[in-house]
């Protein structure tokens, strides 16, 4: 049997598991801490996002999201705060949606490299959540028309503890939900 890695056909098992880690992230991510000072919010998004290339890998987890952004897209209440539709992927946070894809693709495709390399595991995460500040400070400074140093004060250097939180909580429970995954499925 080939796997994800060798372009192997989507069956029952893989669609499951897509569905379920899509299902995550759309439940988890309208749940927000409102920062005052800024227009992004803090979400859990990002934890099932990880999560999600972390057990699925790069295609399957970019994939997953980019189901997640159709299903915000066309209106159902899935992003940050409860909300969807197309206002939310070109507002000021839609660069950190998209930012999802890319993060799922870099989480992903170290952890499927590296195979029990743990320390990379927690590397492929860092680099991805630096992918999606990268993709959603370009986007928040071109859509509310502020400096790069002001769009990293607004939508990053705040995020950064909840985020290495959200990193080591998939590290700690990601290897393990992985195993259980490809037994269970």
């Amino acid at each position: 049997m080939r796997t994800e890695g060798q372009g192997a056909k989507f069956n029952t098992v893989r669609m499951t598991k897509i569905a379920l880690m899509t299902a995550i992230i759309c439940v988890v991510s309208p749940w927000v801490i409102v920062l005052p000072f800024s227009p992004v919010p803090v979400s859990f998004s990002l934890f099932a996002v990880l999560l999600a290339a972390y057990v699925l890998g790069a295609k399957d987890g970019m994939i997953c999201c980019g189901l997640y952004l159709v299903l915000g897209g066309i209106g159902l209440p899935v992003f940050s705060g409860g909300v969807g539709g197309p206002g939310k992927l070109f507002g000021p946070t839609g660069g950190y949606l998209a930012g999802y894809l890319l993060t799922a693709v870099i989480t992903g495709g170290v952890v499927s490299r590296f195979k029990g390399k743990r320390t990379l595991h927690l590397l492929g995460m860092i680099l991805g959540v630096c992918g999606c500040y990268v993709l959603g400070t370009l986007w928040l400074c071109f859509s509310t028309d502020v400096e790069a140093t002001e769009g990293l004060m607004l939508g990053v250097v705040p995020y950064i503890p909840a985020d290495i939180v959200k990193i080591i909580l998939v590290y700690v429970l990601g290897h393990d939900l992985e195993k259980r995954l490809r037994k269970g499925l």
